[in-house]
């Protein structure tokens, strides 16, 4: 599938579109550490596990409209420009992996355990 959406080598792409695939993970992204843009919108994705720590030029991921739960992996980061995490399942607890991240665009709307929040 990967393969299919970046239309150059694995190693080289910079750019991949796995919308609206079904897919339940992100674990074969390992074989593009070039990767800087992730459109991975409307699947069912649930955990963001510390395997894309090999994507290190990584700058602008959509997750919207996911299951995601589980950040883990996003904290390995040091920065990032914009994360679109709409329409997930995340709570204040999740987000703690990502205290040390620095997010120049953070999307977070849509989430029902954030949204209950009075505060």
């Amino acid at each position: 599938l990967l393969r299919s959406q970046v239309g150059c080598r694995l190693v080289d792409a910079v750019y991949v579109d796995l919308s609206n695939r079904q897919l339940v993970s992100l674990d074969n992204l390992s074989v593009c550490p070039k990767l800087q843009t992730v459109f991975a919108d409307q699947n069912e994705i649930d955990a963001i596990l510390s395997n894309i720590i090999t994507c290190r030029e990584l700058w602008k991921l959509d997750l919207s409209s996911n299951r995601i739960r589980c950040l883990e992996g996003l904290g390995c980061f040091y920065s990032l420009g914009t994360i679109n995490l709409a329409n997930n399942s995340i709570s204040w607890t999740d987000l703690q992996h990502l205290r040390h991240v620095h997010i120049l665009d953070l999307r977070l709307y849509g989430n029902k355990d954030l949204e209950r929040d009075p505060n």
